[in-house]
């Protein structure tokens, strides 16, 4: 399995936070961590993607896994965002014999970031310093 880097600036004309909270373990209210003991959080954004030509803009909600601190703290729904390292990854497809005939899961795709910040030029060279 294979993750690939997202040039952002190339894919998305605009990128807006609407919510963070933890992302829990499947079938649990527990918080999830990763194999260094960092916690993940679930960051749902907003995004307008850089239109094919002739072809209209298309917008979609991401779902994408930050670990560390809560990223979105102090930052306010609705705030133009960038993903710092945004990556895609594939879960391979896995096909099994159910006894009702054949079942393929996974497939699907994921997103992860090292962390999230406002695209406004004071914030971001807050972001930056700190």
């Amino acid at each position: 399995m294979a993750t690939y880097a997202i040039d952002t600036k190339s894919t998305f004309t605009a990128v807006f936070l609407m919510a963070t909270g933890p992302r829990n373990k499947f079938g649990s209210q527990e918080q999830d961590v990763n194999a260094a003991g960092e916690k993940k959080w679930e960051v749902q954004a907003s995004v307008l993607f850089v239109p094919e030509y002739g072809m209209k803009a298309q917008s979609d909600i991401l779902s994408v896994t930050v670990t560390g601190a809560d990223p979105g703290q102090g930052i306010d729904p609705g705030t133009p965002i960038e993903f710092v390292n945004l990556r895609l990854g594939i879960v391979a497809p896995e096909a099994s014999d159910t006894g009702k005939g054949l079942r393929v899961r996974g497939g699907k795709a994921y997103y992860q970031a090292t962390g999230i910040r406002p695209v406004s030029a004071a914030a971001r060279k807050a972001a930056d310093a700190a």
